[in-house]
């Protein structure tokens, strides 16, 4: 596609321009969630992964997201 944008960037200087965009955009978030995690962690919050959770403790997390969270 050659044609051009009404402020005359091609296709392709467009995509380019996303992309860049979204690059930062995604460096902004893990920045923000590094240090959302690392006070949460100061608060004594932590997280864990599903694997690090017991039969009981899944079966909980289930029952509670599909009864409190979902229904949102």
């Amino acid at each position: 596609i050659a044609l051009k944008s009404p402020d005359g960037r091609t296709p392709e200087q467009q995509l380019e321009q996303l992309l860049r965009e979204v690059e930062r955009l995604q460096e902004d978030q893990q920045k923000s969630l590094s240090v959302l995690m690392e006070l949460l962690n100061k608060e004594g919050i932590e997280s864990i992964t599903r694997e690090a959770l017991t039969k009981d403790e899944k079966a909980w997390l289930e029952e509670h997201f599909q009864d409190q969270v979902f229904p949102v």
